[in-house]
């Protein structure tokens, strides 16, 4: 992903560690920014880092950087062997954060691309934040880690890998379209990505079937899943800014 920074800042001491940095905000001081990481190339050095910390330098507000660290590559802030034990502690923090800043659950904004997209759907979604902002997000966790990242399907899902954990992963996201849904959810993706009809298309589908609200954008200038490292900043820093320009 464009915009890395490899591990710094602090460490929330719990059952699992949790590497974060915390940017308060100035003025917008109502609002506060979580971002969720994507995965690096597996070429990349350093496997484990924050996404936009540049790009989210103009915006005042409380941002709260997670670094996804466990795994050779990530867990999807969920954990090792199906024990969800990390999304425990990464649940941890942010309960911490938001009650140090005094910030209203509904004033929190999930972000993220591809695997960070994926977390800020579901820790938005299971946690009734105000508000998800997601670019080109994997669905059916299980299939996508099954077919390209299988270290990180080991991590997660176990060494055996045994079916029903597969089928539970995959339908983490989708169950928690099973109940009222106050969060604003807004999603950037293309046709062109090929992850778009497997991952993207049957999200929409799900949330159509439960009257579940939420914009979405298709540009189809981007040509591949690659691309969203592009297109995404613009997309976020549009939408962040409106949403601070609305506490001001």
């Amino acid at each position: 992903m464009a915009d890395k920074f490899p591990f710094s800042g602090k460490i929330y001491k719990t059952n699992s560690p949790i590497n974060y940095v915390l940017q308060k905000g100035v003025t917008n001081t109502h609002l506060l920014v979580i971002i969720f990481s994507g995965f690096n190339s597996p070429e990349d050095k350093i496997q484990h880092s924050y996404n936009y910390m540049r790009v989210l330098s103009p915006i005042d507000c409380h941002k709260l950087f997670i670094l996804d660290s466990y795994g050779p590559r990530g867990c999807y802030y969920l954990g090792q062997n199906m024990s969800f034990e990390v999304e425990t502690s990464v649940l941890s923090l942010i309960t911490s954060i938001v009650r140090r800043l005094n910030v209203d659950w509904q004033n929190i904004v999930a972000v993220g691309s591809s695997k960070g997209g994926s977390a800020a759907l579901y820790f938005g979604l299971k946690y009734n934040f105000g508000y998800i902002i997601a670019g080109a997000p994997q669905v059916l966790l299980a299939d996508y880690i099954n077919k390209t990242t299988v270290e990180t399907a080991r991590f997660i899902l176990g060494e055996d890998n045994p079916k029903e954990n597969s089928i539970h992963l995959n339908e983490i996201i989708f169950k928690q379209l099973d109940k009222i849904v106050d969060t604003e959810i807004y999603l950037l993706s293309s046709e062109n990505d090929w992850q778009y009809q497997i991952h993207v298309k049957p999200l929409l589908d799900e949330m159509d079937k439960h009257n579940v609200k939420y914009h979405i954008k298709i540009d189809n200038a981007m040509k591949s899943h690659g691309d969203i490292a592009t297109y995404f900043p613009n997309f976020l820093l549009n939408l962040l800014s409106d949403f601070t320009s609305s506490f001001n």
